[in-house]
């Protein structure tokens, strides 16, 4: 996704060819108008949050088994420092989920005094095949994490300020 007017201002990453530690990669960068503003509603879509799995849910059932390369997994951390004025209104409950397949966590933290908001989430594919019979239970689980995925956060801005959206700190660890 592109944003008009996104500034990089920090990019690292751990050792890719050190196979002995998990990859981590960590972005910072300040994105003006990453939210769109209804009156004192302010509406923000987690960058980089939303799940798809479009091939897994293309069918409704399968007769085969669906076969990984590997097993996967992936953690993700974004801050969001909001303008003094704003609070967050609504967002999703947190999800935890572990099955036979895959563990998934997300959750929202809102921090007031900080004006911040933390988003986390984490999935794990745990196994590299997924039997036939066991896909309707793990597509299930799929649709979950997607339906979760793609829910907004609400502000309120009971204070107006010239800067909308603020900036965004994100720490990634894994890779999506």
């Amino acid at each position: 996704e592109s944003h008009p007017g996104a500034v990089l201002l920090d990019f690292r990453i751990t050792d890719p060819e050190n196979l002995t530690t998990p990859f981590r990669e960590r972005i910072e960068y300040a994105l003006p108008n990453c939210a769109v503003r209804a009156g004192n509603t302010v509406i923000l879509t987690v960058q980089d949050l939303e799940y798809g799995f479009s091939s897994e849910l293309a069918l409704p059932a399968r007769r085969y088994a669906i076969e990984y390369p590997t097993t996967w997994s992936w953690e993700g951390k974004r801050e969001y420092r909001l303008p003094r004025g704003w609070s967050a209104e609504f967002t999703a409950s947190p999800l935890e989920m572990d099955t036979e397949f895959l563990r998934f966590s997300g959750a929202v933290q809102v921090d007031p005094q900080a004006h911040r908001l933390v988003v986390r989430d984490a999935f794990q594919r745990k196994v590299r095949v997924i039997p036939a019979e066991s896909f309707p239970a793990y597509r299930r689980s799929l649709e979950r994490i997607c339906r979760w995925s793609q829910n907004r956060i609400f502000l309120s801005v009971t204070e107006e300020t010239h800067v909308p959206a603020d900036s965004v700190e994100i720490d990634i660890r894994g890779g999506k």
